[in-house]
């Protein structure tokens, strides 16, 4: 069960994602409570703003705290940064959408989304990151250190299968390029170029082949050492845990693993725990050998509005974020 009192993050937001439990994901991060297995970025932290989680008992020997994230959910355009920002978040979700040919134009949502949703916000993906790299380096005049997750849910419906790996490549060259040009090594100072860490969110295992155009266009301009410390991965649409466990293991450079489970929240104050605790259990197991490859680091809930809803799931699943 978590402390009764959390009295420092405001849920009024419409979609929240609060995400924890990140043992090689070395994230910095607002609102998180640390203990020496968890990589913090020291600058990132404001002591105010920050929540100190204690469970009645401890989940795992690993760790008896966790980070915790808020993150708004489908934000499209730059008004909506701002908007969410100042409410309260600490991470933004947002929608990339591709074009036919694999090319990734807006961030764009569409219709149905979720109920209360602004569906047809959009910005182009380079105008957004552009954005988003301005508030995230710290010698910006517009650097905002709350903002430090950025969640990318990949629209591959449109592309053919044979062009999911030219789809992975064109979206590794916009982050390279509009997002990471300029981004040093955490432990560099003074540290260059935005540090925030970007989780990438493929739709099901069948888009395989979007990560392996992703990771090797990052291999060939020598940028792979970002995948350890800025880059995270997630399978979004609730695919059977042990193929997506199984995918996983198929990779050598895979660090950060995210795993979440959920529904629209027009359904979600209906939705059924189990599988989010499965997730939960998975991540807290302890695993030896060649199976601790790869592990699910991070576990989320999508899409909560209700206090009640994200009260309830916080005591009873003991995972890390809403989104």
């Amino acid at each position: 069960m978590f402390h009764p009192h959390i009295r420092s993050i405001r849920w009024s937001f419409s979609s929240l994602i609060i995400i924890g439990h990140l043992l090689q994901f070395p994230f910095g991060f607002t609102l998180a409570a640390s203990n020496n297995r968890t990589i913090a970025n020291s600058n990132r932290i404001n002591v105010n703003n920050t929540l100190k989680i204690q469970p009645n008992t401890i989940v795992t020997k690993r760790m008896s705290k966790r980070p915790l994230y808020s993150i708004a959910h489908m934000v499209n355009s730059l008004k909506e940064i701002d908007e969410y920002i100042a409410k309260g978040c600490n991470g933004l979700e947002t929608d990339v959408f591709f074009a036919p040919n694999a090319t990734p134009v807006f961030m764009f949502h569409g219709y149905p989304c979720d109920c209360f949703r602004h569906c047809a916000e959009r910005e182009r993906v380079d105008v957004f990151l552009e954005r988003i790299r301005e508030l995230t380096t710290p010698n910006s005049r517009s650097y905002n250190p709350k903002l430090i997750i950025l969640f990318l849910d990949l629209k591959l419906l449109r592309i053919q299968h044979s062009a999911k790996a030219l789809a992975g490549q064109n979206l590794a060259t916009v982050l390279l390029e509009h997002l990471y040009n300029g981004t040093t090594a955490p432990k560099t100072h003074p540290l260059g170029g935005a540090q925030i860490k970007t989780v990438i969110s493929i739709g099901h295992v069948f888009d395989y082949d979007f990560i392996l155009g992703f990771q090797n266009e990052f291999e060939s301009q020598g940028k792979s050492w970002l995948f350890r410390d800025y880059i995270g991965w997630d399978v979004g649409m609730n695919d059977p845990l042990f193929v997506i466990e199984s995918m996983w293991k198929r990779f050598d450079t895979v660090h950060n693993i995210w795993q979440g489970d959920g529904r629209s929240n027009c359904v979600s104050p209906f939705y059924n725990l189990a599988r989010l605790s499965a997730i939960v259990k998975k991540r807290d197991a302890t695993v030896i050998g060649f199976n601790a490859r790869n592990l699910i680091r991070k576990v989320y809930q999508w899409t909560v509005d209700l206090t009640v809803n994200i009260r309830t799931a916080l005591r009873q699943v003991h995972f890390d974020c809403f989104k």
